[in-house]
């Protein structure tokens, strides 16, 4: 029971540091207040639980995951890319990556 719970709060810790470590890579590397990584993580997380609750194994519920979280990111990005031309036509949840803003602005 004891092990148990040192592998949960090891697994945790390790995904709370990940999430922080990519707020801080992108806030100091691109002066840029960004919170898209906490949004992909949850729609990976969501998108592996509803697969897993269907009845796919839990493996291939991951990689599919994986796969489709990437998609989301890669469509979110090519619609900003694409100067804004392709915003009317993604819906709001592709554009979770969006939601940036420079540090300079806010001054």
């Amino acid at each position: 029971m004891l092990l148990q719970q040192f592998i949960n709060g090891i697994t945790i810790g390790s995904t709370y540091a990940l999430v922080a470590i990519g707020f801080t890579m992108i806030f100091g590397v691109l002066e840029l207040t960004n919170f898209s990584n906490s949004s992909l993580y949850m729609f990976g997380a969501y998108v592996t639980w509803l697969l897993y609750g269907v009845g796919i194994n839990f493996f291939v519920a991951f990689a599919l995951s994986i796969a489709l979280t990437g998609l989301l990111g890669a469509c979110g990005l090519l619609g900003i890319q694409l100067g804004g031309r392709l915003l009317p036509l993604l819906p709001a949840a592709l554009l979770c990556c969006a939601n940036g803003t420079r540090r300079s602005s806010l001054v």
